[in-house]
């Protein structure tokens, strides 16, 4: 591929990519909006705040998703990559709906010695970073392998 063709390829991804998180913020900001006008359960605003950054982490390894099909050879997932990466940050990005609603909220880890809970509370940086890094890893541990 020549590498105008794969500029150019690159420049629309990127657009695409910043189109997708344009819609997806201002999603985000009218859900913040209504939860505090109306008071009601946080739930929706929980649930889109943690899977709209896994979603663009997807996004994100879509590039490479697609290098890897055009390789010969069979599919295969890296699990340590998944499972040393993707299952702490995976988790990390659930927390305030794992506090919030599940009875895993209960144990004393989640509410007390958890170091994050205080930074999630106040800024939510910290769940979207966790939800991009799982997203990307989760379609970048797969790959062709002959």
């Amino acid at each position: 591929m020549s590498k105008g063709k794969r500029f150019s390829l690159y420049l629309l991804f990127t657009i695409l990519v910043l189109i997708f998180l344009y819609l997806g913020f201002r999603y985000e900001i009218n859900l913040r909006i209504q939860t505090g006008k109306t008071y009601s359960s946080p739930a929706q605003y929980y649930f889109y705040s943690a899977l709209f950054p896994i979603l663009v982490g997807i996004i994100l390894a879509l590039p490479g998703l697609i290098r890897e099909f055009r390789k010969i050879g069979k599919w295969s997932m890296d699990w340590i990559k998944l499972l040393a990466i993707g299952v702490p940050t995976l988790l990390l990005n659930l927390n305030l709906i794992l506090i919030a609603f599940t009875p895993i909220g209960k144990i004393e880890y989640f509410t007390t010695f958890n170091p994050f809970i205080e930074v999630m509370i106040t800024d939510e940086s910290v769940i979207s970073l966790c939800g991009a890094i799982f997203g990307y890893i989760l379609i970048s541990s797969f790959s062709k392998r002959d």
